[in-house]
């Protein structure tokens, strides 16, 4: 006899999946065999919009506690370039701030503008490669063109030209 499961069943089951990604750990959690969960998650709107309303929510709550904890990291690096890392002397066992080098003070600022420029949707590095090719292309334009100049009329009109006929 096939056991019937309600509306809260369904949803309760594609919650669980949501968190745990798998039809099997689902089964396991809920009760209910792997084969009927695989058919909701294959045939049920519902399932995918339950599945992706908590998916919603914990991405909510993953952003706010990162958020957080990122805020608490720039407060410690900021903290450290003002004062210094925290050393113990090994005699005496008092600790004291010491300043950061150079090297880790170029590295703290590199990472900062780097995620700073991801962010603002800005490129994090410049490449000459474009410049290259244009200049490729340019000498390319030169051998198979002998009335190819700087300026490109000549060239122009060659490919109008050829256009035409």
């Amino acid at each position: 006899m096939k056991r019937s499961y309600t509306r809260e069943d369904r949803q309760r089951a594609a919650a669980t999946y949501a968190v745990t990604g798998s039809v099997v750990k689902t089964a396991e959690i809920v009760g209910i065999p792997h084969r009927t969960l695989s058919d909701w998650k294959a045939d049920s709107p519902e399932w995918e919009a339950t599945v992706s309303r908590i998916r919603r929510e914990k991405d909510a709550e993953l952003d706010a506690h990162f958020t957080e904890i990122i805020a608490r990291c720039s407060e410690e690096v900021r903290d450290r370039i003002e004062h210094g890392d925290w050393k113990r002397d090994a005699r005496s066992g008092e600790t004291y701030r010491q300043p950061l080098s150079a090297k880790d003070l170029a590295l703290v600022g590199a990472i900062c503008y780097d995620k700073r420029q991801l962010l603002r949707n800005l490129p994090t590095s410049r490449s000459s490669s474009a410049s290259v090719h244009v200049e490729e292309l340019r000498a390319s334009l030169r051998i198979q063109a002998p009335e190819y100049r700087a300026d490109g009329p000549a060239l122009l009109q060659a490919v109008r030209d050829d256009e035409t006929s």
